[in-house]
């Protein structure tokens, strides 16, 4: 099933994926030359043998503007979930007691931030997106 909006927030993060990273991750952003952004073909993350399979939308390739290392810099755009509006989270796989894996990640949870702060700024994808942020502050 796909998300409301899911296409058009493709579309936009990948026409404007530097006004993205400027409006959500700014300190982030000046890490990166978005001049060499490269488009992958969408990755899918299979865990087997019982677990689900993941797509990502979006897989970007782009130069740091040291030029010297390709790091990772996994970011998650939720649609319809909101947990902190911006922040960090953390996958831990274990085998038994045993730690195996640990994944951190950033996530911009677009229903927990507030639209009127948004759609008053004057970055026109945070205008666009703050149809699918949160109208009313929560109590």
């Amino acid at each position: 099933m796909s998300q409301p909006g899911g296409f058009a927030c493709s579309w936009a993060t990948r026409e404007f994926f530097p006004e993205f990273m400027q409006l959500f991750l700014l300190k982030m952003a000046k890490e990166f030359d978005f001049d060499t952004t490269v488009w992958l073909d969408k990755e899918i993350l299979p865990d087997p043998p019982e677990g689900g399979r993941h797509i990502l939308d979006l897989v970007a390739k782009l130069r740091t503007v040291d030029k010297h290392r390709l790091p990772v810099l996994p970011t998650v755009m939720y649609l319809s979930v909101g947990m902190d509006g911006i922040g960090e989270d953390t996958v831990i796989e274990y085998f038994g007691d045993w730690e195996v894996m640990r994944f951190r990640y950033l996530y911009v949870g677009l229903k927990s931030l507030d639209a009127l702060e948004y759609v008053s700024g004057d970055n026109w994808l945070g205008v666009a997106l703050s149809a699918l942020m949160n109208v009313c502050k929560p109590i």
